[in-house]
């Protein structure tokens, strides 16, 4: 995927947004149905591509490996954040994963 990493995660985020979606049917197909949980979502998808970029030289979001992952998380839990923040990243790269 080619542009900007703002566009990139847009990209992703058209895949996966499906408003008015059921919760059940959200859950079966991995889709998010809510815009604040999307936008939250995309926040983390920009820092992780930024984190990337920056250590990797990595410019295409497609290209990321669970190497880029672990070791994103990993700078995450030394920065000591809540674990709350942390699950949520979790589910933000889980939800990438599906798009």
């Amino acid at each position: 995927m080619r542009g900007k990493i703002e566009y990139q995660t847009g990209e992703l985020a058209k895949v996966l947004f499906i408003p008015g979606m059921s919760k059940i049917e959200q859950k079966k197909t991995g889709n998010i149905a809510n815009a604040t949980t999307l936008e939250t979502y995309r926040e983390v998808w920009n820092e992780l591509a930024i984190f990337a970029k920056e250590m990797y030289g990595l410019k295409d979001l497609q290209k990321l490996t669970s190497e880029h992952i672990e070791t994103y998380m990993r700078a995450k839990s030394n920065q000591n954040i809540s674990e709350q923040r942390f699950e949520l990243i979790s589910s933000a790269i889980g939800k990438l994963e599906i798009a």
